[in-house]
Formats: C-alpha cells, structure tokens, sequence
C-alpha cells in the first residue's frame, strides 16, 4: 500500500540558519542544513505531526528531522534534502 501524500502550505520563520556539507569519494558534497523552523500549531498540522517528513525550504524539499512542540507554535528542524514521495503534480485541469 502506498502512503497518500498530501502538501499544505504553512509559512513560518527561520530561527536558525546554517548549512554543512560532507566530503568523501563523491564530487558533489552531501548538503545538509541545520535550520530551524517555527510554524504555527494549527489544528490541522497538530493532528497530523506524526505524518509530516518534509518542509519546502529556498525551492529546495528537506527533510524534517525533528519536531519541538512549543505551543502554540511547532519547531522543525531540518536536515537533508528530502527524496522520498511527493503529491501528484497539479495539472491545473479542474
């Protein structure tokens, strides 16, 4: 069975902007963050935040690796780029 992913927007405020980025045998470095996010806890978010895996950050999906409850607002860290399901594209055919 496939997850069903399904995107809101939220808008919140970097707390803690940082970036790192890890060498080895590879060309490119890994690119990992270290960023903090705060979002407002609304109903919605706070019955589903078992589910949520990532935040759209700078055009960019990271991971979310973290989540802080400090009502009434909701703190995400983040840390790599996110590579996992996405919701279907809208088609603009409704």
């Amino acid at each position: 069975m496939e997850d069903l992913i399904t995107e809101r927007k939220l808008y919140g405020e970097v707390l803690r902007p940082s970036r790192s980025f890890r060498t080895g045998d590879q060309v490119l470095p890994d690119s990992k963050v270290g960023n903090r996010i705060s979002v407002l806890a609304t109903d919605y978010v706070s019955e589903n935040i078992d589910a949520i895996r990532f935040v759209e950050y700078k055009n960019v999906l990271w991971t979310v690796t973290r989540i802080d409850e400090e009502r009434p607002r909701l703190i995400f860290s983040l840390g790599e780029v996110y590579s996992g399901p996405v919701a279907p594209a809208d088609t603009g055919n409704d």
